[in-house]
């Protein structure tokens, strides 16, 4: 049996990245499995592309499983669905069986629990009259992006104050920046939604520059605190890519 964990190209990534996924719980069924081996999905230059640090299939495999650490069901995840389907094709590998977990946005009840977790890890030090700006990805290629719309939704029930907001779909900046100055905020929290602070987070959301959403947000009179914290770190995010997995180890 072989695992792979698939991740979008160009991030901060390390080797703590799955410990972090094993910490909270034990997940036996896993276990055999470890340690994975990472494959970097994503798009550059207008072309699609997989990228394994080691060849995926260098050794022959009954079953392998992939898990992905994609947020929605967008360009990169049906990528890997596409390679994997074109593998199987090319190969015409009988009896091999490889599998392919869900993004962490994969329904409306998951949504609800990553809404729940990242409300429950808004650092304590927040006023109520302070907003919460959380930074997704998104995806113009993509009508998948509707996902980050139907998340930013369930954030509001839950807290009138918090907003999600997206760098290359929707909901916009433009649209946080509005909604912060009605609500009449002064202060907003900044907080990746990416499985960990990258150059997004640490540029496009918490960079001095110009263009950066804490410049803007100042600049629209509203103080920033940025936090350079990925979703991995959160416990109940994690339990929801932990569950994605245990459903496709326990598949027969």
């Amino acid at each position: 049996m072989k695992f792979l964990l698939a991740k979008v190209p160009g991030s901060v990534f390390t080797s703590t990245a799955f410990p972090l996924l094993q910490r909270d719980r034990d997940l036996q069924p896993v276990e055999p499995l470890f340690p994975p081996r990472r494959v970097h999905t994503g798009v550059e230059h207008g072309r699609d592309l997989i990228k394994p640090e080691c060849d995926p299939y260098d050794k022959p495999h009954a079953r392998s499983l992939g898990d992905s650490l994609q947020v929605i069901p967008g360009v990169e995840f049906h990528l890997i669905r596409r390679e994997v389907s074109a593998f199987l094709q090319a190969t015409e590998a009988g009896g091999v069986t490889v599998r392919v977990g869900d993004p962490l946005l994969s329904g409306y009840d998951e949504a609800v629990r990553v809404a729940r977790a990242l409300i429950s890890d808004v650092p304590k030090e927040r006023k109520s009259s302070d907003a919460v700006v959380f930074m997704g990805h998104g995806s113009r290629r993509h009508p998948a992006d509707l996902f980050y719309v139907a998340l930013n939704s369930i954030l509001k029930e839950k807290d009138p104050l918090a907003f999600l907001g997206t760098v290359e779909g929707h909901p916009t900046l433009d649209d946080i920046v509005k909604k912060c100055k009605a609500a009449g905020c002064t202060k907003a929290w900044l907080i990746p939604f990416m499985a960990v602070a990258g150059d997004h987070a640490i540029n496009d959301m918490a960079g001095d520059g110009e263009d950066s959403w804490k410049s803007i947000l100042e600049k629209a009179g509203i103080g920033c605190t940025p936090v350079l914290r990925g979703v991995l770190d959160s416990p109940g995010v994690r339990d929801v890519w932990l569950d994605n997995l245990a459903d496709i180890v326990s598949r027969k």
